[in-house]
């Protein structure tokens, strides 16, 4: 079971960081060296301790971290609709490769991108979704993605799509 991953900011300056979490440490120690209000050695230390927890504790909520969680029973379902016309064969414009190349490259950052955090489901469409076999060009000829999202609208499975 995931239960989660806490990270910084994804432009957190972290040299930034720990070089301030230094200093104010180093500031924590400097601000009871001094004997005057006299106070006994119990007392410096709790005090230092708090002053430093605090300081570090501002600085690196200020640097966002974020606390991602999993909660139980709120599985999220994206499901992507791949084109598998006959048009996606084709030279891609940009990018090199054909169109098919870089759908199937867009996909794999997709679920890169989401972790294991949500349920990726993949349907392939043409002139409407498609089963498992891709083999009757006719159902490749043309490219209706209107009629795809009608047909996974009116699936069990598309529903909680």
């Amino acid at each position: 079971m995931n239960l989660g991953s806490l990270h910084l900011a994804p432009n957190a300056p972290w040299v930034v960081l720990a070089l301030v979490s230094v200093v104010l440490l180093a500031l924590s120690w400097w601000a009871y060296t001094f004997r005057l209000p006299p106070l006994s050695t119990g007392a410096r230390r709790l005090l230092t301790a708090l002053r430093a927890v605090s300081l570090l504790a501002l600085l690196w909520l200020l640097a966002m971290p974020v606390l991602e969680r999993a909660r139980p029973g709120s599985a999220t379902r994206v499901t992507v609709l791949v084109d598998r016309s006959l048009s996606m064969e084709q030279r891609a414009s940009v990018g090199g490769g054909t169109r098919r190349e870089l759908a199937e490259r867009a996909l794999r950052d997709l679920r890169s991108a989401l972790r294991g955090r949500a349920q990726l489901d993949v349907q392939p469409f043409a002139a409407t979704l498609l089963g498992d076999s891709l083999t009757d060009p006719g159902a490749r000829s043309a490219s209706a993605p209107g009629a795809a999202l009608t047909a996974l609208a009116a699936r069990p499975a598309g529903r909680a799509a």
